[in-house]
């Protein structure tokens, strides 16, 4: 039983490091109302906020994980595995995971798990992951070797407040989102949120990205194909975005689409640069040393010099194609600098590695307060665990026999994400559930009563008057 505060379990004055940089030095920071209130130019490191002791169990600080409103905080670090100190595990929390907000500034995200439980690959979500709420020059992963974060199973429903990295405010500029796992939340994985954006969040494109909001709205690469054989996957698409100018487009392999069909960024394979001409435009043509599962399908963001990341693009399905000949080249138009892998790509993140078996169970009718149930079936294999995320009230799963069963209590559509744990991988897919009312059958106008005797009932006729 958490026996948590009422208000902050930890509130800094600035300059302090909540705990630190091994696992002896880490604090279990759960059950309170807000996890962890920061001052300026803190550090938080090696933690367990809004879990119990093994990082297997949500004890949810009610609101907030960690709240940032001063500048300079570290959150996390490099680690070889998101989630070991110095980076933290954020999960399991009410309102979100992380929020930073303004007059904060110029925090530094790297090393997490956030929604995820300890091993990066069972749902502990938050309601959303990170927010970013009118906070600018935000690092949350990065370039180097180690900083990228889990950012996994956080949110309810396909809306900004459930999303894996919400940024809001046309002040939240400048925060570079690059290098992390970000998947399988139910909002977008990353959403720049406007009150104008399409359906689940996704903000159009607009022709050499003139808009302004977070992230001054910087447009998301158009992917046109993606195909992968014999050790190399080649990646062609276009972007759109202020003239004359370099961006960094990050590349992500996923075992599937998000259900908006805009990605999200399961695995990060590597990165190239492209700079757009007088007319806006930058085509992409790059080819990587990595083999990505013919199936799967990649997404891209763009980022600009000054920090602006985008939205995830819509998903391209991975092909298989012919051979690539050695040594040569993926063809780039004239004038156009070379597409070039940014260092060596990185492998699929410890403890998501690609399965082969699938989840083939899909969509259901539930009818509300009637008793029914549902198999998670799967192809390929026996899976050791199952589980579910994200069902309508009313109903639970048995992580033993994939059952989803109960009485649902509220009318709805839902989006659950379905598990099922191999020995070496775990498969994941959304499925759509709607509850609905019970339509009754018409009643029948019941037959007039017989009258006694079996004759026909008799109805005096009044006498006339004299």
């Amino acid at each position: 039983m958490a026996l948590g505060n009422g208000q902050q379990g930890v509130t800094s004055g600035g300059g302090n490091l909540i705990g630190g940089d091994t696992a002896a030095a880490g604090n279990v920071i759960s059950g309170n109302n807000r996890g962890i209130e920061l001052g300026t130019s803190d550090v938080v490191q090696g933690n367990f906020i809004g879990t119990d002791l093994t990082g297997t169990i949500a004890l949810p600080n009610v609101n907030i994980g960690v709240n940032d409103a001063f500048s300079g905080s570290t959150i996390g670090g490099l680690t070889s595995t998101p989630g070991t100190p110095p980076g933290n595990l954020i999960s399991g929390n009410g309102i979100g995971g992380l929020v930073i907000a303004f007059p904060a500034s110029g925090a530094t995200v790297q090393g997490n798990i956030i929604g995820a439980d300890i091993t990066g690959t069972q749902p502990l979500g938050n309601e959303m992951g990170i927010s970013i709420v009118h906070a600018g020059s935000c690092t949350v992963g990065g370039t180097d070797a180690g900083a990228g974060n889990i950012v996994a199973f956080n949110g309810t429903s396909c809306e900004a407040e459930h999303a894996g990295v919400i940024v809001t405010g046309s002040d939240a500029t400048a925060n570079r989102i690059l290098g992390n796992s970000i998947f399988s939340n139910a909002g977008l994985g990353i959403d720049l949120f406007m009150v104008f954006d399409g359906p689940c969040g996704i903000t159009d494109n607009d022709t050499c990205d003139t808009d302004i909001g977070p992230n001054n709205l910087q447009n998301y690469p158009v992917l046109t194909s993606a195909t992968s054989s014999l050790g190399r996957t080649t990646i062609q698409g276009s972007l759109n975005s202020a003239p004359n100018t370099a961006f960094r487009i990050e590349f992500f392999d996923n075992h599937q689409c998000h259900p908006s069909g805009n990605g999200s960024g399961e695995a990060f394979i590597g990165s190239t640069d492209v700079m757009t001409d007088g007319n806006c435009d930058a085509p992409i043509s790059v080819t990587f040393d990595v083999t990505v599962e013919t199936g799967h399908v990649i997404t891209a963001t763009a980022t600009d010099p000054t920090g602006n990341t985008s939205e995830f693009s819509a998903c391209v399905r991975v092909n298989s194609g012919g051979p690539t000949p050695t040594g040569t080249p993926s063809a780039t138009p004239t004038g156009t600098p070379s597409a070039t892998p940014t260092g060596t790509p990185s492998p699929t993140p410890t403890g998501t590695p690609v399965c082969n078996q699938s989840i083939t169970s899909g969509d259901a009718i539930w009818y509300l307060g009637r008793f029914d149930s549902y198999q998670i079936t799967v192809s390929g294999g026996n899976p050791s665990s199952y589980n579910a995320t994200q069902l309508p009230p009313g109903l639970t799963v048995n992580t033993n026999t994939g059952v989803i069963s109960g009485r649902p209590t509220i009318v709805n559509t839902y989006f659950p994400m379905l598990f099922a744990t191999f020995s070496t991988c775990t498969v994941v897919k959304t499925v759509n559930f709607t509850v609905t009312r019970i339509t009754p059958a018409p009643r029948p106008t019941p037959p007039a009563p017989p009258s006694p005797h079996g004759t026909p009932a008799f109805t005096p006729v009044p006498r006339p008057t004299p």
